[in-house]
């Protein structure tokens, strides 16, 4: 499966594998700066992990857009964000619903 996605004006392409990456790396996703991909292992059963691995390397793509450089910066901020939006769109289908849909909550 692959799809597009814009990210702040760029249009970064993401890619999904079975079993693992083509590189072969012990990875659960991979974001390819410089050619604007990004690789994600399907995990079959567990979906809340491949959400979180597609937020996780979509807030790296996000970081090299605002040209950022930290790097240790980098990994420790994306992998809390993930982590925390994941999570909030799990638990809160409605959270996610108005976001896609702009639907009042109520």
């Amino acid at each position: 499966m692959r799809m597009t996605i814009d990210i702040l004006g760029s249009t970064w392409e993401v890619l999904f594998f079975d079993r693992e990456l083509p590189d072969g790396s012990s990875n659960w996703g991979l974001c390819h700066q410089d050619k604007k991909i990004i690789w994600i292992v399907r995990n079959s059963g567990d979906r809340e992990q491949e959400i979180d691995t597609l937020l996780h390397e979509f807030f790296h793509a996000v970081w090299h857009e605002y040209r950022r450089s930290n790097r240790e910066t980098e990994e420790i901020a994306v992998t809390i964000l993930a982590a925390g939006l994941s999570k909030a769109l799990t638990n809160n289908p409605s959270l996610l619903q108005y976001l896609t849909q702009n639907q009042k909550i109520e």
